[in-house]
C-alpha cells in the first residue's frame, strides 16, 4: 500500500524512522520503504529522511538516505512564508485501501483554514480558550499573541483525526505526547493530564467512559 500511495501521488520524499514499536514489537519501518521503492513508478523519491528511533541496524542507502536529525540542525531558524493560491492542495489524505487500493484526497489550504475556524468557534472559545488570534471584520486572522495551549496528541501524526493536532501547532500552541502506557491506563492517563497541566485532552469515548 505504500508503495501504491507513492506512485500516485509521485511524492520526492518519504520520511521514516529506522524501526516503530508497537506492543513491545518492532516494525521495521525502513525496511518497508526500501521494499517499497523496489517496486514500478516509485523512483520520484529522492530524500528518504531516517529518525533515529531504536537504533537498530539498517541499510542506509546514501546519498538517498539521510539521517534527520543533521538536516534539522542545519535549517534555519527564520523562514518566509510561501503566498499560494487557497485552492493550493495542503496535503493528500489516503484511505487504509481495506477495499481495494488506497484512495488519495486532496486536502486544499482553505480546507483546513475553515476546520481551525471551526473549532476555535465551537469547541474553544465556548469553553474559554482560543486555538486561534481574533479575526477582523474582513475575516482576516490577527496576530495578537495568545495563551499558549498545552494539548495531549493521542494518535500517530499520519491519522486523519490527528490534523485537529496540526492545528494547534499552526498557533502555536505545544503538543504532548501521550505514550502507549498511558493510553491504555486511564489513571495514568488522568495522572498525565494533572502533571503535563494540560489544557486540551483528545480522547475517545472510552477513554472517558473509564
Amino acid at each position: 500500500s505504500l508503495a501504491s500511495r507513492i506512485a500516485d501521488c509521485q511524492c520526492k520524499l518519504v520520511i521514516t524512522a529506522d524501526e516503530g514499536l508497537r506492543g513491545g514489537k518492532t516494525i521495521a519501518l525502513k525496511s518497508n520503504v526500501d521494499e517499497a521503492l523496489l517496486r514500478p513508478r516509485t523512483n520520484s523519491v529522492e530524500t528518504v529522511p531516517v529518525v533515529r528511533r531504536t537504533g537498530g541496524w539498517i541499510d542506509m542507502q546514501v546519498p538517498r538516505d539521510r539521517w534527520s536529525q543533521p538536516l534539522l540542525d542545519a535549517q534555519s531558524d527564520q523562514h518566509a512564508a510561501v503566498a499560494c493560491v487557497s485552492e493550493h492542495p495542503l496535503f493528500i489524505l489516503y484511505t487504509s485501501g481495506s477495499t481495494g487500493l488506497p484512495k488519495g484526497v486532496a486536502v486544499s489550504h482553505h480546507s483546513v483554514v475553515h476546520l481551525a475556524r471551526a473549532l476555535d468557534a465551537a469547541v474553544y472559545r465556548p469553553a474559554g480558550l482560543a486555538l486561534l488570534p481574533p479575526a477582523d471584520e474582513a475575516g482576516i486572522t490577527g496576530t495578537a499573541p495568545l495563551r499558549a495551549l498545552r494539548a495531549s496528541l493521542n494518535a500517530p501524526l499520519a491519522f486523519d483525526a490527528s490534523v485537529k493536532q496540526l492545528l494547534l501547532l499552526f498557533g502555536g500552541h505545544a503538543l504532548v505526547l501521550v505514550p502507549e502506557s498511558a493510553r491504555r491506563d486511564p489513571a495514568a492517563l488522568v495522572e498525565l493530564v494533572r502533571s503535563e497541566r494540560l489544557d486540551v485532552l483528545d480522547c475517545t469515548p472510552s477513554h472517558l467512559q473509564a
